[in-house]
């Protein structure tokens, strides 16, 4: 206001002097007039000040403005920066879930989501790999309870503690709970798989042990009661009072020296100043004997401390457990297990324990016996991989292994063994699998019989079945047998099949001469012949009486075969001798060829007998194949 009253001042100076003369002369109207002029400045300059106040004022409401838009970014920089954290937690949260966590269609065809808990519960290395590989309906087992379960999920939307098994990647079975939520709207299913396996194997091996077990998991009454830290009770349950043999309306109130025995009340407080004595929190538990109960019962007596808000000791509540049963029960148990350990050091059957690789963690005296030990200590000691260490054939041991997971026992396996003295006996394996919580297999336990007389036995039948018990070669029913088996090896493979048909010539004079002794030396002889003559994958058999059968695997032509039939006429041509005797004898010999002349045994022997039939009538004495284009085959 200085201001614009100095520049009015200025203004008023500068007037010309007329002016001023008229001012002068007009001096009354002239102040009159400079007092408006006046006002009028007052005003503009107030109507100015209002002017800045309001400007100020909205220039200080657009800051403020401002501020609180800075305020705002500020604040969704942080809400987004907290939500990509609880993002991320839930993520972790998802992965490090102890249960599985999925999403799948409703059709079965694949999974949408599943979180690493689940991959690795069926057998996945991660999630992807899972993703890429299963697919939802083929993992129920059996595949029926996936229908079940979409019928309930159909039905009500929701399923909860559904009990279902499943097949991991490794083929083994779990058990878990199932519960799930349909989701119409975006066509899937999601929800949780707890893995339930080890207690389902719990629960078996507690059938499998003894019924006491029973008992053990039978509800137990709990009785409670609270005393005041004089001893005098405050508050009892119905099952206190019933344990006791005393009405509940006759224990509040009371001192236990009022309702029990002093020897035992003494003893009870006893216990109770330790606890009484003690800072702070504190617990006790003792067993008890009750001789007044019909029968005697023992009882477990559980004390904690009960303090106030102070943090002060207010009283004691306490809890009593019958264990009269279970101390029966331990009795029993001590006494099974000495029955066991009995069974186990008496046995007549080896009894052992293994690990998957093959280390013995238990045996008994028969089993360390049975492998040529003096004692399960030296076996268990010595044997660092029993498959590698004492089986004949240890690459048998990953068939078993195999078949073991599978099926979770073997019994009557038969596997040959080599003893700790080099010695070789046949036993019978009858094994379990040992599974651990996931239902990998981590242990073998079993018993272990010696078969080797019985081996021996079945061994010696077969070759008495399958053998002519004078000359050691097959038998006419083991040669077609064998015969069948080459000729559909032969087809497979493309290869050939030789037959040479012998029937001795002169043997029947030297029989009737000497009699069948010479006649049995001389079968034999011509036997060793004939033996020495072919290679292991061929066959001699004795048809009987004078008549051999010769097979050869692998003969390529009919060239073949005579290059192999001469040096045979040869050999049996050669003099036999019999007490000091020389004898002679010659063989006629047929022979033919698969697939030339025939495709069956029966088509082959009869080509050949007829060649060798054709050698009798011509001169006998020979050898003679059938040419390939003989039509034997086709004759009956």
């Amino acid at each position: 206001m200085t201001l614009l009253f100095s520049s009015t001042m200025a203004f008023a100076a500068q007037l010309p002097p007329e002016a001023t003369d008229a001012a002068e002369a007009a001096v009354p109207h002239a102040h009159l007039q400079t007092s408006e002029w006046i006002l009028l400045i007052a005003i503009l300059v107030l109507a100015i000040t209002i002017c800045f106040f309001l400007i100020a004022r909205r220039f200080r409401a657009m800051h403020a403005g401002m501020d609180h838009l800075t305020s705002m970014l500020q604040n969704r920089t942080e809400a987004m920066h907290e939500l990509d954290e609880a993002k991320q937690a839930y993520k972790n949260l998802y992965d490090l879930a102890l249960v599985a966590i999925f999403r799948s269609t409703i059709d079965g065809s694949r999974f949408l989501a599943i979180n690493q808990t689940g991959a690795r519960m069926f057998g996945y290395e991660s999630a992807q790999e899972m993703l890429a590989m299963t697919f939802p309906r083929e993992v129920y087992h059996p595949p029926d309870k996936r229908t079940e379960m979409l019928r309930e999920l159909e039905l009500k939307g929701l399923v909860q503690n559904f009990s279902a098994s499943f097949i991991r990647k490794d083929g083994s079975i779990f058990h878990a709970i199932f519960s799930s939520k349909l989701n119409r709207e975006e066509n899937y299913i999601e929800g949780t798989i707890q893995d339930i396996t080890s207690l389902k194997l719990a629960e078996q091996r507690i059938g499998e042990s003894r019924d006491y077990l029973q008992n053990v998991i039978d509800a137990i009454p709990i009785p409670v009661a609270v005393r005041d830290t004089t001893g005098i009770f405050t508050l009892a349950n119905d099952e206190f009072a019933s344990a006791v043999d005393i009405p509940k309306n006759q224990l509040v109130g009371k001192h236990s020296r009022e309702l029990f025995p002093l020897s035992a009340v003494l003893l009870q407080e006893e216990y109770d100043r330790a606890l009484l004595n003690a800072k702070g929190k504190a617990t006790q538990r003792f067993e008890q004997h009750n001789p007044r109960a019909n029968p005697p019962t023992t009882q477990l007596v559980y004390e904690n401390v009960l303090l106030d808000s102070n943090g002060e000791v207010a009283g004691l509540v306490g809890a009593i457990i019958d264990i009269t049963a279970r101390k029966r029960m331990e009795e029993e148990l001590r006494k099974a297990k000495e029955r066991y350990r009995n069974i186990l050091v008496n046995s007549l059957e080896g009894i052992f324990m293994a690990t998957v690789d093959g280390r013995i963690t238990a045996v008994n005296p028969a089993m360390a016996k049975l492998y040529g030990y003096n004692s399960p200590e030296e076996m268990i000691d010595s044997v660092r991989n029993l498959a590698l260490e004492h089986w004949v054939h240890p690459e048998k041991r990953d068939q078993m292994l195999k078949d073991l997971i599978r099926t979770d026992h073997l019994s009557g396996y038969e596997i040959e063994i080599r003893r700790r003295d080099g010695e070789h006996i046949w036993i019978s394996l009858s094994i379990r699998a040992v599974r651990n919580d996931m239902g990998v297999l981590e242990a073998i336990e079993g018993i272990a019989v010696d078969v080797t007389e019985k081996k021996r036995s079945v061994q010696e039948l077969s070759v008495r079945a399958n053998t002519d018990p004078l000359t050691g070669l097959a038998n006419r029913t083991h040669m077609e047998q064998s015969l069948e088996h080459m000729l559909a090896q032969a087809k497979r493979s493309q290869k050939n099949v030789g037959v040479l048909f012998i029937d001795l010539d002169k043997f029947k004079p030297i029989n009737d001469t000497y009699g069948h002794e010479a006649g049995d030396t001389l079968l034999r002889e011509v036997s060793s012949r004939l033996k020495v003559r072919l290679r292991e994958a061929d066959l001699a058999a004795r048809m009987g009486g004078d008549e051999f059968v010769i097979i050869l695997w692998d003969i390529r032509s009919v060239e073949d075969l005579y290059r192999v039939g001469r040096p045979l006429l040869e050999e049996l041509n050669k003099p036999y001798t019999w007490e000091g005797r020389e004898l002679r004898i010659g063989a006629s010999i047929g022979g033919c060829i698969f697939p030339d002349h025939g495709n069956t045994p029966g088509e082959l022997l009869r080509c050949a007998d007829k060649a060798m039939y054709g050698i009798k009538q011509s001169g006998k004495n020979a050898l003679h194949i059938s040419p390939a284009n003989d039509s034997c085959r086709i004759e009956s």
